[in-house]
């Protein structure tokens, strides 16, 4: 299988501490699943093969899971290679839950990766005591990356740092030849007291899903992470006009209002309105979009309708929002609209 080093590509978000420690290094190299760690669950349902992989081994349609105990949840990495011999579906997928309050993860609050499903994708995602699934990370522009494929090796690493962020790699063999990120998401409080392996198969691919290369490392979360840090950027540089003018000639030459942003942290959302200088709304360009740490939003000269505006001055209402901070920015700029 392919290894390749785990590399942190979004700044600040995993630091993996001198004191996190092993808490579960699985490599089925001994041909036992029932100690050192010892797995329970579904024990029926699997084996290790001879290659020296967990497999499921079952003959019917049925949901299968193992669980064994494990408390990393802060300055925390996760990792699982997976093997699925099926076009992933509704009907054939995997989920690997990273935190798991009961010896049944399916039962109780928990956060895990499923691998496949109905999109075909890879996604972590919250499951409530109620049983309520919520995505956290996903990555549309990932969507279907699991389709028409037969066989598909699948290793994936997540990781939650001191800030409460957890962070999602995925590495497809055949599509990726490193980890790509995922992408980010900060949850306040996260804990759990084991990990498990959950697989739902249909009648014919019950024998089609291998695991191996499970370690878990890191603390026990206690209290709440640190709030993430600010870049401690004055108010009035977060929100920035590249021009203080533009004309939407198609010249090739400021054709566009561009908005640069720079948000304190991660996870911010936004909107942005335009105005005549009278305070009449014009239109809507960007709506609860979410924000990426820096970045730029431009405005084209036209109105909700699509029409040409006429030479003159407009404001633009910048605002953005962090729910996980009680955090909010306020900005209000002018643009000139020349010939």
């Amino acid at each position: 299988m392919i290894r390749a080093r785990f590399h942190i590509s979004l700044l600040g978000l995993i630091l993996l501490t001198l004191a996190a420690r092993a808490q579960v290094t699985e490599h089925f190299d001994d041909g036992d699943f029932t100690s050192d760690p010892q797995w329970e669950g579904d024990v029926q349902a699997f084996i290790v093969n001879r290659y020296q992989q967990l497999q499921l081994y079952i003959q019917t349609a049925d949901t299968s899971y193992l669980s064994t105990p494990s408390t990393a949840a802060i300055d925390a990495m996760w990792e699982i290679d997976c093997n699925i011999n099926c076009n992933t579906s509704a009907y054939n997928y995997v989920r690997f839950y990273l935190l798991a309050n009961e010896t049944d993860p399916t039962q109780g609050e928990a956060y895990y990766v499923q691998i496949g499903g109905a999109n075909k994708d890879i996604t972590l995602r919250h499951q409530s005591s109620e049983g309520n699934h919520t995505v956290l990370i996903d990555n549309q522009q990932r969507r279907q990356i699991l389709d028409n494929r037969n066989e598909s090796r699948v290793h994936v690493r997540v990781g939650r740092g001191s800030d409460g962020y957890f962070v999602l790699q995925t590495m497809v063999e055949t599509i990726d030849t490193e980890y790509v990120d995922i992408g980010h998401a900060f949850v306040n409080h996260a804990a759990g007291n084991r990990i498990a392996v959950w697989v739902k198969n249909s009648s014919k691919n019950g024998r089609s899903f291998y695991f191996d290369n499970i370690v878990v490392e890191g603390n026990v979360q206690d209290g709440n992470p640190t709030t993430p840090a600010s870049t401690d950027i004055p108010a009035d540089e977060m929100v920035t006009l590249r021009h203080k003018s533009f004309s939407p000639n198609d010249d090739g030459y400021r054709d566009e209002c561009v908005i640069e942003y720079q948000m304190p942290t991660y996870r911010y959302h936004s909107s942005v309105s335009i105005y005549s200088p009278i305070g009449t709304l014009i239109c809507t360009i960007a709506d609860n979009q979410e924000l990426d740490q820096s970045g730029t939003i431009s405005w084209n000269g036209t109105d909700s309708h699509g029409r040409r505006l006429p030479v003159g001055a407009y404001v633009i209402l910048f605002e953005a929002w962090n729910n996980d901070l009680a955090a909010k920015i306020r900005r209000k700029l002018t643009i000139a609209l020349t010939e």
